[in-house]
């Protein structure tokens, strides 16, 4: 992949382009023009010399043949491609041919056997001497394509003058456009695009469309906002479900007080009314209260547990802790209930001792809650299996029960506070919805996790993972409060 440039590289490449693209640019066009030019006047000098050439041995060298017909017709048309205009003079200054309506207008001086340079303005004359005595004279009008003229122009001064700084001002104005449009493309629309999206961020919308840029620190600050839109979106999604979490947790729990409440308050009725008229029936109608009454504690108490370590973050004092005895006297606790279910539980532990560091009491009650449930909902003849291992630096209990598992729609929700999966919220079939809650919360200050599944064929599979590293409790916890959040 290749790497995004930063700013600066880019700002050095367009002074670069803006200072060297000029400057060779105006180098090679004077090269090529110069090159042209003297290629142009270089022909035409050869073009020059082979008129002269031309003109010596069909004219000059010929005089016997003026008088001809023949040549006449056939010199005519020569003349003409070639450009050349003459004016042929006999020994007797006689006019024996031209192909030129100019009169010469000039005196004929003798020097000698000697050649005037062509000129475009004038006639040229040439004496042609045969064995020492004159046999005629030639006007010869030539016009060559004068480049040196045409240089010498004002027009074609001025440019040589200054073509080179016009060259260079255009070439200058031209990267500095390409430059322009170049970092419109990569920096002004991505950075009005970031701007938009953060309008839009204010208002909670999410369907910004975000740039990508070639610019290293553009692309940074889009890549950014695509997180942090992303983080919003679903920071936003969270809140809404925390909110409705929360009505529903309030919900229930008005409707888990006061389902007991007006039990109570009925058999008190009752009692006050006179309905139970025997002793048997008030011992019934008392005992009916108590029970009712230490469900609410019982509510009351894990409510007031779980509001501890969820809402105010109430750390527990930590202690070092044998965790096979801790799951040893919870498994025997169970012994009467298990006999009574005729419910096999069997417990796996390694032979060394496994110490860390923790709380006991909430430990225990996290365990004890899952065990309970096991055995609640193991048929009669049932299985449980609770295996204790260490595994590198951490302690695993799974403990995997015989019931009919968890329903597939019921597992991603068994944790949340005060839900047992059941519309009529049954308390014979269900405890107060947040055992297995506080017990994830507890495994989570250890420094560990509880995760539940289903087992195949049947029942459900509860793992909890606790680490045996020296930590700081409080701020392990204090991490995890942040990580939940957001």
């Amino acid at each position: 992949m290749i790497s995004k440039l930063s700013i600066r590289q880019w700002v050095i490449i367009i002074l670069l382009l803006l200072t060297l693209v000029p400057f060779l640019g105006t180098k090679f066009i004077s090269h090529m023009y110069d090159r042209y030019s003297s290629d142009s006047y270089e022909n035409n000098r050869v073009k020059e010399n082979n008129v002269q050439e031309w003109i010596e041995k069909s004219i000059l060298l010929n005089p016997e043949l003026w008088g001809s017909s023949k040549w006449k017709n056939n010199i005519i048309k020569d003349l003409h491609n070639k450009g050349i205009e003459i004016i042929l003079v006999d020994s007797n200054d006689q006019i024996v041919f031209t192909n030129t309506n100019e009169a010469s207008g000039e005196t004929i001086h003798q020097k000698g056997n000697y050649s005037i340079g062509l000129s475009k303005s004038a006639f040229e004359k040439q004496t042609i001497y045969k064995e020492g005595k004159a046999t005629g004279t030639a006007f010869i009008k030539y016009t060559p394509p004068a480049v040196g003229a045409e240089i010498n122009k004002p027009k074609n001064a001025f440019l040589k003058q200054w073509g080179g700084v016009i060259i260079w001002i255009s070439l200058f104005f031209l990267v500095l456009l390409f430059c322009i449009i170049i970092t419109h493309k990569m920096i002004i629309r991505p950075l009005k695009l970031l701007e938009r999206a953060a309008l839009s961020l204010s208002r909670n919308e999410f369907t910004s469309v975000l740039p990508s840029s070639s610019v290293k620190e553009i692309n940074a600050v889009s890549d950014g906002f695509k997180f942090m839109q992303q983080e919003l979106h679903e920071l936003l999604a969270s809140k809404a479900q925390m909110e409705e979490d929360r009505k529903m947790f309030v919900a229930s729990i008005v409707h888990d007080l006061r389902t007991p409440l007006f039990s109570i308050r009925g058999y008190l009725e009752g009692l006050e009314k006179g309905i139970a008229n025997s002793p048997e029936k008030q011992k019934k109608y008392i005992m009916i209260c108590k029970n009712k009454a230490n469900l609410l504690e019982e509510l009351v108490s894990n409510l007031f547990d779980y509001v501890k370590l969820d809402y105010l973050g109430t750390q527990p004092e930590f202690h070092p802790i044998e965790i096979k005895s801790l799951v040893q006297n919870i498994v025997e606790g169970y012994d009467l209930a298990c006999l009574q279910k005729n419910i096999s539980l069997s417990l796996e532990m390694p032979e060394k001792s496994l110490t860390l560091q923790g709380n006991a009491p909430l430990l225990t009650r996290s365990i004890d809650n899952i065990v309970s449930n096991a055995i609640r909902y193991t048929p009669t003849g049932g299985s449980i299996d609770i295996i204790l291992e260490n595994i590198e630096k951490e302690i695993i209990i799974t403990i995997k029960d015989g019931g009919e598992g968890i329903p597939e729609e019921i597992l991603p929700h068994i944790f949340k506070p005060l839900y047992r999966g059941e519309y009529s919220r049954n308390r014979q079939t269900g405890g107060t919805g947040l055992g297995l809650t506080i017990a994830k919360h507890a495994f989570k200050i250890h420094g560990g996790d509880l995760i539940v599944k289903n087992s195949h064929p049947q029942g459900a599979i509860f793992i909890g993972h606790i680490s045996v590293e020296e930590f700081e409790s409080l701020n392990f916890y204090n991490k995890s409060k942040r990580e939940k959040k957001f």
